[in-house]
C-alpha cells in the first residue's frame, strides 16, 4: 500500500521495490529527500499565509480595535449614512422618471411621424406637387437646423453669463 498526503502520492514507487543490492536503497532515499523538500515547501507557503493573515489581523485591531468613538461621532456618521440612503433613493427616483419621459417623447416622435406621414399622403391625394411637398420638407430640415442653433446660442450665451457672474 502506497502513503498519501492529501491527494498527493508521497511515494512514486513503493518502498518494497526497491532492493538492499544495485543502489536501490539510494533511490528510496532520494525518493524520501523528494517528499520531504516538498512537504516542506507546502509547510512554509501555508506558514507564510497563515502569518500573512495573522499580521493582517493585528494591524487591524491596531487600527480600530482600541479605538472607540464618542456617542457624538457615531450619531453624526449614522445620520451621514442615511443621508446618502435617502439621495440615493432621489437620485433613483429622478432616474426612473427620466427614463420614463424618454419614453413617452419617443411614443410621441412616432405618433408624430405617422401624423407626418399620413398628411404627406392627403397632401398627395388633395393634388399638391411633388415640389411643393419637397420645399415643406426642405423648410422642415431648415426649422430644425435653427433649432439646434438656437439651442447652442443658448448654452454659450448661459455659460458666459455664468462666467462673468462668478
Amino acid at each position: 500500500m502506497r502513503p498519501f498526503a492529501g491527494n498527493m502520492l508521497l511515494f512514486s514507487t513503493p518502498l518494497s521495490f526497491y532492493s538492499p543490492v544495485g543502489g536501490g536503497v539510494t533511490a528510496a532515499a532520494q525518493d524520501i529527500r523528494d517528499t520531504h523538500g516538498w512537504l516542506a515547501a507546502r509547510l512554509q507557503r501555508w506558514w507564510q499565509h497563515h502569518d500573512k493573515e495573522r499580521v493582517e489581523a493585528a494591524e487591524r485591531a491596531e487600527l480600530l480595535g482600541d479605538a472607540k468613538l464618542p456617542a457624538s461621532v457615531v450619531a453624526a456618521l449614522d445620520e451621514e449614512g442615511q443621508s446618502y440612503d435617502r439621495s440615493s433613493n432621489k437620485v433613483g427616483g429622478l432616474v426612473d422618471s427620466a427614463y420614463g419621459a424618454i419614453a413617452e417623447l419617443a411614443a410621441q416622435r412616432e405618433l408624430l411621424k405617422g401624423t407626418q406621414r399620413r398628411v404627406l399622403d392627403m397632401l398627395t391625394t388633395l393634388g399638391v406637387s411633388r415640389s411643393t411637398i419637397r420645399v415643406i420638407e426642405r423648410r422642415n430640415v431648415v426649422d430644425r437646423a435653427i433649432v439646434w442653433g438656437g439651442m447652442a446660442v443658448t448654452t454659450v450665451a448661459l455659460y458666459l453669463l455664468l462666467r462673468w457672474v462668478r
